[in-house]
């Protein structure tokens, strides 16, 4: 009987039923975004609502503009009650307020740690795809991760860091093919032309 040298083993065809268990196992990545995820949802828990208020303001405001549109005029402050003013955070405010509805204020803190879980595993799996080394990606993300952990409230930061993770995707896809399909994405790119 023959042994099983290395390269003998990297050639050998696979089996159906091993391909089929290569699928069922996990990715680095989604063991990235569970634990995250997790990590979130019942290690910070209610510390995602933050203690300053911010994450009340956003969610009060989104309710407000699921009931009534987008206002116009301020309608919670007193010192500018009335006043013409633009809502800049509406989208964020909106869905927020949709978890909340969904699922009370456990629906935000879900809402929360899925966005956060999902922008870390975005730039891991961007790091990865650019072929750095997993002994150098997997340190990087984390302190990544834990960097970012101080705009870890309900807040319209949370979108901002995974569009964030998107656009540097979409543009370092672009720089490597030169698609300018890839830059639709981009508001400037519709502005200037």
């Amino acid at each position: 009987m023959a042994l099983v040298s290395a390269g003998n083993l990297a050639s050998r065809p696979t089996s159906r039923v091993e391909r089929a268990v290569t699928r069922c196992l996990p990715a680095l990545v989604d063991l990235l975004f569970v634990c995250v995820l997790f990590a979130v949802l019942f290690g910070l828990g209610g510390r995602t609502l933050g203690d300053e208020g911010d994450a009340a303001w956003n969610v009060r405001i989104g309710s407000y503009i699921l009931a009534h549109g987008i206002p116009r005029a301020e309608f919670m402050l007193s010192t500018t009650l009335g006043q013409p003013t633009v809502y800049w955070e509406w989208l964020s405010q909106t869905l927020y307020a949709v978890a909340l509805r969904l699922g009370g204020l456990n629906g935000v803190v879900a809402l929360a740690a899925v966005l956060i879980a999902l922008t870390s595993a975005l730039l891991f799996a961007g790091m990865r795809r650019r072929a750095i080394p997993l002994a150098r990606a997997l340190p990087l993300a984390l302190i990544a991760i834990g960097l970012t952990s101080i705009t870890w409230t309900a807040r319209a930061q949370l979108f901002s860091l995974l569009l964030t993770a998107l656009w540097s995707e979409c543009l370092w896809r672009y720089w490597r093919s030169g698609d300018r399909r890839l830059l639709w994405l981009f508001p400037l790119r519709w502005l200037c032309g």
